[in-house]
C-alpha cells in the first residue's frame, strides 16, 4: 500500500492542476463567441472562434486529458465504485470544450457552468482517495497490532503452562499495553498520550477522553496491579497471573473490531 502522505501529496498536485484547467476553461468560454437564433422548437446557439478561443480550447482540452490520465489511475485504485462516474464526467468536459463551429441548444453560460461543475465533481472524487487511503492504513495498522497482541497472548499461555509464571504475566501485560496504545493512536478525541506509559496510565488517558468507561478502567487498574507483582522480587501468585492472561485475552478480543 502507498503511504497515505504520498497519496495526499499526489492528490494535492492533482487539485492544483485542476485549478489551472478551470482557469483555462474559463478563458475558453470567455473568448469564444456565440450567435443566437430562435429555433422552431428550442433556441439554437452557434459557436465560432473570435480570436484566441481555438488556442484556449486546445490548451484546456489537452491539459484536462493529461490530468485525466493521471487521476483515473488513482480513482481506479482507491475509488473503484466512482470510476464510471469519473469517466462520464471526463466525457462531458471534453465534449463541452470541443464545441467549435456547430450548433447547440444550450447557452454558453449553461455549458460553462456544466463544465466547471463536472470538473469540480471530478476533483471531489479525487479528494476522497485520501480518506480511503487513511481508512485502509488505519485498518492495516489495527490488524497488525491485533495479530501481534494475540501472538503475545498465545506466548503468555505457553510460558504459563511451562511454569514461567512471572514471564507469562509480563508478556500478557505487554499485549494489553499494545492494545491500549493502538486505541490511543486511533482515537479522534485523545489529544496527547505517552507511548512509554504502561497499562494504568494509558487506561487513564482513554478514560479521561471517554474512550473507555469506568468499569473497563477499573479492570485495567486491576491488571496493572498484577503486572506490578510480576516485576518484583517475590514470585507472583499463579491464579492472579492466570487472571491477567485470561482478562487480557478477553479485552483484546473485545476491542479488535
Amino acid at each position: 500500500m502507498i503511504p497515505s502522505d504520498e497519496v495526499e501529496s499526489f492528490v494535492d498536485d492533482l487539485i492544483d492542476e485542476a485549478d489551472q484547467i478551470e482557469k483555462q476553461a474559463r478563458m475558453f468560454f470567455k473568448t469564444v463567441s456565440v450567435s443566437y437564433k430562435m429555433g422552431a422548437g428550442k433556441d439554437k446557439y452557434s459557436w465560432k472562434d473570435s480570436g484566441g478561443s481555438e488556442d484556449a480550447k486546445r490548451i484546456a482540452r489537452q491539459n484536462h486529458e493529461a490530468w485525466q490520465a493521471k487521476a483515473e489511475e488513482l480513482v481506479s485504485e482507491y475509488r473503484p465504485n466512482r470510476e464510471k462516474e469519473f469517466e462520464d464526467l471526463h466525457s462531458t468536459i471534453q465534449l463541452n470544450l470541443s464545441l467549435g463551429g456547430g450548433e447547440v441548444t444550450d447557452s454558453k453560460n449553461k455549458i460553462k457552468n456544466d463544465t466547471l461543475s463536472a470538473l469540480n465533481r471530478q476533483v471531489g472524487i479525487v479528494r476522497g482517495a485520501v480518506g480511503k487511503v487513511e481508512v485502509e492504513t488505519l485498518r492495516a495498522r489495527r490488524q497488525i497490532s491485533t495479530r501481534v497482541s494475540r501472538d503475545e497472548i498465545e506466548r503468555a499461555w505457553a510460558l504459563f503452562e511451562e511454569d514461567y509464571i512471572r514471564s507469562a504475566g509480563v508478556v500478557a501485560a505487554v499485549a494489553v499495553e499494545r492494545q491500549l496504545l493502538t486505541m490511543c493512536e486511533e482515537s479522534d478525541v485523545v489529544e496527547e498520550y505517552d507511548p512509554t506509559h504502561g497499562i494504568s496510565r494509558l487506561a487513564q488517558t482513554l478514560k479521561e477522553a471517554s474512550v473507555i468507561d469506568k468499569t473497563t478502567w477499573n479492570d485495567m487498574k486491576a491488571l496493572a496491579s498484577i503486572r506490578e507483582t510480576c516485576a518484583h522480587a517475590e514470585e507472583p501468585e499463579t491464579h492472579r497471573v492466570r487472571r491477567l492472561i485470561t482478562d487480557s485475552e478477553s479485552f483484546i478480543q473485545d476491542k479488535s473490531y
